[in-house]
């Protein structure tokens, strides 16, 4: 199928390495160099769904099933894809230097549509996903089989009553848990959990189980929480979890304002908003919010008036990321709100 012009990758000419004189020839410590460079970033299991040519490039488009990443030092700006979304592998003889010395065809290395794959990828030299190598993918993989270094995978299991299905995972060597799905209108979906996230403790005790989950969530007192990996950071965000708010709070989908009342203040010499006071049951006080904390920035837009707190609210979608600072003790936390 010929190449949409839109997703045409880089030409082979803007990545090629120069290194010759005379015949073309280059040493070798250059293309162990070239040929070892491509860091696995990324590795997915799912559905080839089609493939794209352009000359001799391809772009292999993936249905994702699940999604792994090795380590937190593998972590770049780039999208990663969830369960249920599309990645797109550019594949072509310009991704590494050997293959442009013996002008490899790219032929061998590209999977047919309607294959099941194990992929593993890299980020290219313009962000995009690229092949990790001339052995990129393995076709129908066994479950469990040929894991990733630091990085396993166990069966979904649904936490009932939190309304989440995570599976086993490792980042940076520790066990943690990966969500895959979050139920509608459950707690965890108002709280702001999301497919994706790296759940690494809950009520402040390390997880390594979804039996652990459970427990955990079962013998809650009061209060519940989790706490979030941020995996590009490799920061870690408390998310409060109200898990007696019943389904229905909010039932005609509209959002719920944030229930908090600001003031101007300032912090280190930088406008900020003080939160005077938090309505009861407020999306507000769910996400832990409280009076003295003063709010940095939402959703990444920094937060100098009232009135810019009002409009990052309106323009939010339902979810909200706060970052707030208790300026007693200068600790600065992020907090997710789910209007």
């Amino acid at each position: 199928m010929p190449l949409p012009s839109s997703w045409i990758p880089r030409s082979a000419a803007a990545a090629a390495v120069i290194c010759f004189t005379g015949p073309l020839t280059c040493p070798p410590d250059a293309i162990a160099q070239e040929t070892t460079s491509r860091t696995t970033a990324l590795v997915v299991d799912g559905n080839v769904a089609n493939v794209f040519r352009s000359d001799d490039q391809y772009l292999v488009q993936i249905l994702v099933q699940r999604s792994e990443i090795p380590s937190l030092e593998s972590i770049s700006d780039a999208p990663y894809p969830a369960p249920g979304q599309y990645v797109y592998a550019h594949v072509g003889p310009d991704r590494s230097l050997l293959g442009r010395l013996t002008q490899n065809a790219a032929v061998e290395s590209v999977p047919k549509p309607k294959t099941r794959i194990r992929a593993r990828l890299a980020i290219g030299r313009d962000g995009q996903w690229e092949a990790a190598g001339g052995d990129w993918f393995q076709e129908n993989p066994s479950p469990g089989s040929d894991t990733p270094t630091g990085s396993t995978a166990s069966a979904e299991q649904l936490v009932g009553g939190l309304g989440v299905t995570t599976e086993r995972a490792f980042v940076s060597g520790q066990p943690a848990l990966k969500v895959v799905k979050v139920q509608p209108n459950s707690p965890a979906a108002k709280a702001g959990v999301e497919p994706g996230d790296v759940l690494v403790e809950a009520n402040r005790n390390p997880l390594r189980s979804e039996a652990e989950l459970a427990e955990a969530f079962r013998n809650r007192r009061g209060s519940f929480s989790l706490t979030v990996r941020d995996v590009r950071s490799g920061r870690d965000v408390l998310v409060p979890i109200d898990a007696e708010a019943p389904a229905n709070s909010n039932p005609d989908g509209r959002m719920q304002p944030l229930g908090a009342t600001t003031e101007l203040a300032f912090y280190s010499g930088n406008a900020a908003v003080k939160v005077t006071a938090v309505a009861p049951g407020s999306p507000a006080q769910r996400s832990g919010l409280t009076p003295g904390l003063l709010i940095l920035t939402a959703n990444g837009r920094p937060i100098e008036s009232p009135k810019a707190l009002a409009e990052a609210e309106q323009e939010s979608r339902g979810q909200l990321t706060l970052e707030v600072v208790d300026p007693k003790d200068r600790r600065q936390r992020t907090l997710r709100v789910s209007l």
